[in-house]
């Protein structure tokens, strides 16, 4: 991955809340401060009252999608973090305080059948009846594509966050002859084109390399009021053993059960 002819990541979209316009007021405050996992335990909890009367917050299957396993990264991560066991954190996704924890923040989770076939499938059920959930994990670029259609559509940046990285690896081996790798490095070089990175524009992606000739600033700035920005901070992801354990504990102890 330190190969730039052999790994180069070409495209990005940050994690963001979706939610209304409306509910934004109320919850922009705690999930868009510096602790807004905190904020959803005592949200789940019902420690903090909302202004209507039920709180639901719902991600993807972290087994079938990629946003609902950078959720559960970013909670895993953040619980490492303000308890000093981030080095350690593939014990502590099995840690019996870790899963209590993650359990009364899911207590208001949501999982039915949009959350368990993946991120466009919430993000769909979503859009078509905003009512269905107060809150839910999607990418800003399925936001940015539904905000022009839907103004009351609003977007919270978690600090931090994470981002889903559209990367391209060149294999090697004793089966790949000189004549496919040069192929699949010319591959490369194409995707890594103006022309190549336009068309990862036309669908809200950011560039991995922003210039002035390839940026979603107008954009973002186009529609700032529904909450988009153009600076956020993320982290790198926990461990691939960690979030494997942290996804299988998840559904052990959660998926499936009704909402308290």
């Amino acid at each position: 991955m330190s190969d730039p002819n052999a790994y180069r990541v070409f495209l990005r979209s940050p994690l963001v809340f979706l939610t209304t316009q409306r509910k934004a007021k109320f919850l922009r405050p705690l999930l868009g401060g510096s602790n807004p996992w905190l904020a959803l335990r005592k949200l789940s909890l019902h420690q903090l009252k909302t202004p209507w009367t039920w709180f639901r917050f719902s991600h993807a299957d972290p087994l079938t999608s990629s946003s609902g396993m950078l959720t559960l990264g970013l909670i895993l991560y953040d619980y490492g973090e303000r308890t000093g066991q981030g080095g350690s954190l593939a014990r502590l996704s099995t840690d019996p305080k870790f899963l209590q924890y993650l359990s009364e923040l899911e207590r208001s989770l949501i999982y039915d059948k949009p959350a368990e076939q993946g991120t466009t499938k919430l993000t769909q059920a979503f859009l078509e009846d905003a009512s269905r959930y107060d809150v839910i994990t999607a990418y800003e670029s399925a936001a940015l594509e539904a905000a022009p259609h839907n103004p009351d559509l609003a977007v919270i940046y978690p600090h931090p966050t994470a981002v889903s990285e559209h990367a391209v690896s060149l294999l090697t081996g004793d089966w790949a002859t000189p004549e496919q790798r040069e192929g699949a490095l010319a591959f490369i070089n194409f995707l890594g084109s103006k022309e190549a990175l336009q068309s990862g524009l036309k669908y809200h992606f950011r560039p991995a390399q922003p210039s002035s000739a390839l940026s979603l600033a107008n954009e973002l700035t186009r529609y700032n009021a529904q909450g988009f920005q153009q600076s956020y901070s993320a982290i790198d992801l926990p461990p691939y053993e960690a979030l494997n354990s942290a996804a299988y504990q998840w559904h052990l102890h959660i998926a499936k059960k009704p909402p308290a």
